[in-house]
């Protein structure tokens, strides 16, 4: 019996919901995703999403699972891709926080992403999103966590990412779809090396965004050493960042030729 999803409290009241959801949802049980801890978990995050509101969540879920079958989701993790993809959209998960969740490091460039924007076209590039994301899931799946940290590093960004109209649409696509079909990922994320001018490009981004996810964000400029250590231990964050951890490396590109990681790096000893 589950009780607790993420930082929520689950009692009998949120046990009757969910009960009351996969009853509604009973028709497609059970829910064809090889990422999910269980169908209770899953409803719980949809009903998080919804405000404990079960119709709104069964029609989001049921959406979801729709979207996901059309997408192939459950084999996505198998495929290949650019190369391109992994050294210019360059995500990957090294370390854990100080709760044992596992944490994802992103540092976007412009010129990356302007090449890609040059070269690919928007699903290609949103199919490599959903691709990272499954591997996420994947992740803190089987090191028995159910959500993730991340870091988003905007050293890189610069003004002029404001007037990159396809940037700024492409992204504004990918918010949205992970929080119609990813919702209760991200347990946190900490924006760090934010410039001067980012507080511009934040008050447009976080209007993507509903108030549940933006209140998980926190921003800090170049100063962001001691409070990240705060949330991740110094011996897990990169060595590039200040701490004593590996350096993260991104995604693989070749899905078909990637193994998840050993058991230790799935879920340090202090967490088993």
């Amino acid at each position: 019996m589950q009780t607790q999803c993420g930082p929520h409290v689950i009692g009998e009241e949120q046990r009757a919901l969910s009960l009351q959801l996969r009853e509604e949802l009973k028709d497609i049980l059970p829910f064809n995703d090889c990422n999910k801890l269980s169908d209770e978990d899953l409803s719980y995050r949809f009903l998080i999403a919804r405000k404990w509101d079960v119709p709104a969540a069964a029609t989001m879920l049921r959406s979801y699972l729709a979207w996901r079958a059309e997408e192939q989701l459950d084999t996505i993790c198998t495929e290949s891709f650019p190369e391109d993809f992994s050294r210019c959209m360059g995500a990957g998960y090294e370390g854990f926080d100080v709760e044992g969740r596992p944490v994802m490091w992103q540092k976007p460039n412009p010129t990356d992403v302007a090449y890609l924007l040059q070269n690919y076209d928007v699903p290609a590039l949103t199919r490599w999103h959903h691709y990272v994301i499954e591997r996420g899931r994947e992740r803190y799946r089987l090191g028995g966590q159910d959500r993730l940290t991340i870091v988003l590093d905007v050293a890189d960004i610069g003004l002029n990412v404001l007037t990159n109209l396809s940037a700024m649409s492409v992204f504004k696509e990918m918010t949205a779809s992970d929080q119609a079909h990813f919702p209760e990922h991200m347990r946190q994320m900490f924006i760090i090396n934010a410039p001067w001018f980012f507080s511009k490009m934040w008050n447009v981004v976080k209007r993507w965004l509903d108030e549940r996810s933006q209140k998980k964000i926190q921003i800090w400029g170049s100063n962001y050493g001691q409070p990240l250590q705060e949330f991740i231990a110094p011996d897990q964050i990169p060595a590039q960042y200040g701490g004593q951890g590996l350096d993260w490396k991104s995604v693989p590109a070749e899905g078909a030729k990637y193994e998840p990681p050993p058991k230790e790096r799935l879920r340090p000893p202090r967490f088993s």
